[in-house]
């Protein structure tokens, strides 16, 4: 507890201060991507969609936001990465109003498209900016505290949005949320500032190191030489695909089989969902900064574990045969679901070079979200011929295989990697 409370205590501290800043940020913009999500009943009845165009909904937002993203991310290695997120917040927020206008179902997806492409600018360069504020010591607590953000943002969209949609209408969530971004965008213009690029590595923090802005062809090269990158992009097309699985069709599987309300589907789905997920997440980050100040495989070590704790809860969403124990699981994975959300990105700069975060992590959304917007996609295809149980409990399959592969890059190809990033590093500052 004392750890987790540590950064409310030095928010003097410029480096605690960020996080809080771009907490709020982080939960602004899953409350506006996700809150869509609990109102599937109603826009289902509305427009007269089937499961597919359900589906649809989740992954043409996932697939625009997966092939921006390379080129978004590039963004926040060539630019400001302060200038990026507040361009994204705005123009985000504005499409966030102007889905509470939309009048058919080919204006929903439009603006779900259009969405995708904003918000795919903001965690390349939120996630970039984050690591040159912490060193290794911190950056996981960091990164965790801030991606909690988006559990938070997903509980409360989810929530409120569904008592809103009941009482005011469904577009009331979307006019109210686009207003409120706008005036984020005025009040974070001051609040945020731009840190020197490498600034928290190491030995060359210690002597006024600043990282090169690098081109895409070299953190193509530098990844493809890299397999413990290539281990962790392979994870992450599975795990996110999962995630968004269960983000998507989790309300509409307890409204659905356990005969729910629409609010009540909303408040109790999410709320099991995403409060073990901030414990989760926050723990995870404070295991892994400690297992860090061990040896180099302590981010890993704390994935691997999350993933295979995880992967039975996913069992028991699926074919637990009640709402108390669908609740039980959708809260076991959320917990463990955290240690992975939280160590991702630190366990990735690990092996990156600083002057690449941005477009790197952009190539990682990209990755995940292609999978993901197919994932969803497909269980809106599959669910009334096989069952949302069922698929949703097949779902560990992926979490155990995942599990499996971090294992074998942590003992074979960790170790190399991180020196490999280390004499790169040296050779920039000596030359």
């Amino acid at each position: 507890m004392a750890g987790l409370l540590r950064p409310l205590g030095a928010l003097h501290d410029y480096k605690w201060r960020i996080v809080l800043y771009l907490w709020l940020l982080c939960f602004l913009n899953y409350v506006d991507r996700s809150n869509i999500f609990v109102l599937f009943p109603v826009l289902r009845d509305e427009f007269s969609l089937t499961g597919k165009e359900l589906g649809l909904i989740g992954s043409v937002f996932l697939w625009v936001y997966s092939l921006a993203s390379p080129f978004t991310g590039f963004l926040g290695d060539r630019f400001t990465r302060k200038s990026v997120i507040l361009v994204s917040l705005a123009v985000w927020s504005l499409i966030t109003f102007l889905t509470g206008l939309a009048h058919s179902t080919a204006a929903l997806l439009t603006y779900r498209a259009l969405m995708g492409l904003a918000e795919a600018a903001y965690f390349p360069a939120a996630l970039a900016m984050l690591s040159d504020y912490h060193r290794k010591e911190t950056r996981s607590t960091a990164i965790s505290i801030h991606q909690s953000g988006l559990y938070v943002g997903y509980m409360l969209g989810g929530a409120f949005s569904a008592i809103l949609a009941e009482r005011y209408g469904w577009r009331f969530p979307f006019y109210l949320l686009g207003v409120l971004g706008i005036a984020a965008v005025v009040l974070f213009a001051k609040a945020l500032k731009e840190p020197t690029r490498g600034a928290a590595e190491e030995s060359p923090a210690q002597s006024g190191y600043i990282a090169p802005r690098r081109k895409a062809a070299e953190t193509l090269a530098d990844l493809k030489a890299c397999p413990t990158a290539l281990a962790l992009a392979v994870v992450h097309f599975g795990v996110l695909s999962v995630a968004w699985t269960i983000f998507q069709w989790a309300p509409f599987f307890i409204h659905e089989k356990f005969h729910l309300g629409l609010a009540m589907a909303g408040v109790q789905s999410t709320t099991a969902l995403q409060i073990p997920s901030v414990l989760g997440i926050l723990t995870g980050g404070l295991i892994a900064d400690r297992l860090m100040r061990r040896g180099i495989r302590g981010r890993m070590t704390t994935l691997i574990t999350g993933l295979a704790f995880g992967a039975p809860f996913l069992g028991l969403l699926g074919w637990g045969g009640t709402l108390t124990l669908a609740l039980v699981g959708l809260a076991g994975f959320g917990f463990f679901k955290g240690f992975f959300d939280g160590n991702g990105p630190p366990a990735i700069y690990d092996i990156v070079h600083p002057g690449s975060r941005s477009f790197t992590y952009g190539i990682f959304n990209s990755i995940s979200g292609i999978s993901s917007g197919f994932a969803v996609l497909v269980v809106g295809a599959l669910k009334d011929s096989i069952g949302l149980s069922n698929l949703l409990a097949s779902l560990s399959v992926i979490y155990l295989v995942s599990a499996a592969i971090l294992w074998y890059a942590s003992i074979r190809y960790l170790p190399a990697d991180v020196e490999k990033l280390r004499a790169k590093l040296s050779l920039e500052l000596s030359g």
